[in-house]
């Protein structure tokens, strides 16, 4: 049974209201003893303040909604990101509760989703990243909570990996080790905004540097593969580097170069983009560093701006990735 603050009172020979203002830190002006009574005869009963209770009050919740998909792949959801948000909220004494909608719900004819349609946080922080429905960016400005997205390219409040120009650094570092014939590879299928700006960065700096871009991009995963497709890597101008858009293209194209006897890095550079640095097949690969530790913070600290100024938009925030090299998985050409 729930502890209340008139049961504390009645215990220690005391008003509610002095209760109230002890266990809410602004019983300064009570003596000491008064103080430390309250406070022995709330842990002997083991009081726990009532959350709800103190939103009817104050109108705020002290919580902060995540907002996910159930499609894995439109709401991508690492470690990193999880620890940068619960460590900037935890911060700020506040708490996060995680809802994950299924598409059906954000269909026209559907419900709208209880955290939509309720008041039940503070604050929204959307981490839809991939195939946006229509509906779910209506709902969130008609449900009138301040709202940022995480890892999504939106016209203001917004927090998202600055790829383009990550992709621009990588591609220089694989020139600046003397590879003349670099190859971009990228074999996923979700629609995310940064196959176009990791591409687009690669290509700019291979026009710059007068090279002859070579593009391979085949949309199926294994074990769809057909050997007699691995032609690009049987020319005699083969690449010697390649820049893969993520962690999976790198581990298909390491299989399909280990299959055609190459060794890695010697015959072939890769680098990757990565949420972790870690070992990738077993080999461990260069990567650009995906700051999602980085954009947690950020994301929380600009949903608290909103808050604050629910009417304003803010400039969307961009987060440098960054280059991070194994020892001895990236070839230098001599």
């Amino acid at each position: 049974m729930r502890v209340t603050m008139r049961e504390i009172a009645q215990r220690s020979g005391v008003s509610v209201q002095t209760v109230s203002q002890i266990l809410n830190d602004k019983g300064h002006l009570f003596r000491s003893d008064t103080r430390e009574r309250v406070l022995q005869t709330a842990r002997a009963l083991r009081y726990r303040p009532s959350a709800n209770a103190r939103a009817v009050r104050s109108g705020q919740t002290l919580c902060v909604a995540l907002l996910l998909s159930e499609a894995s792949f439109k709401s991508m959801l690492t470690r990193e990101l999880l620890d940068g948000i619960c460590e900037a909220l935890s911060q700020h004494d506040m708490h996060l509760v995680v809802a994950r909608f299924p598409d059906e719900e954000l269909s026209p004819q559907g419900e709208m989703p209880r955290m939509l349609r309720e008041w039940m946080s503070d604050g929204l922080l959307i981490n839809y990243n991939a195939e946006i429905p229509d509906t779910l960016r209506d709902a969130v400005a008609e449900c009138g909570l301040p709202a940022v997205w995480i890892n999504s390219q939106q016209k203001t409040d917004c927090v998202f990996p600055d790829d383009l120009p990550s992709a621009e650094e990588a591609t220089q570092y694989l020139l600046e080790l003397g590879h003349q014939r670099i190859a971009y590879v990228d074999y996923q299928e979700a629609g995310h905004y940064s196959r176009f700006a990791r591409q687009q960065g690669y290509l700019s700096v291979m026009e710059q540097a007068q090279k002859v871009p070579q593009v391979f991009s085949r949309h199926r995963m294994p074990p769809h593969f057909n050997p007699s497709e691995r032609g690009w890597l049987q020319d005699r101008n083969r690449p010697t580097a390649v820049l893969c858009y993520g962690p999976e293209t790198a581990r298909l194209v390491a299989h399909e170069a280990l299959l055609e006897g190459l060794q890695i890095p010697d015959d072939l550079s890769i680098m990757t983009f990565s949420a972790e640095w870690h070992c990738h097949f077993p080999l461990g690969f260069d990567s650009m560093r995906l700051p999602h530790l980085e954009m947690g913070r950020c994301a929380v600290e600009m949903l608290f701006q909103k808050m604050s100024s629910p009417h304003v938009c803010l400039e969307p925030c961009a987060v440098p990735l960054v280059r991070q090299t194994i020892a001895g998985t990236t070839q230098v050409l001599r």
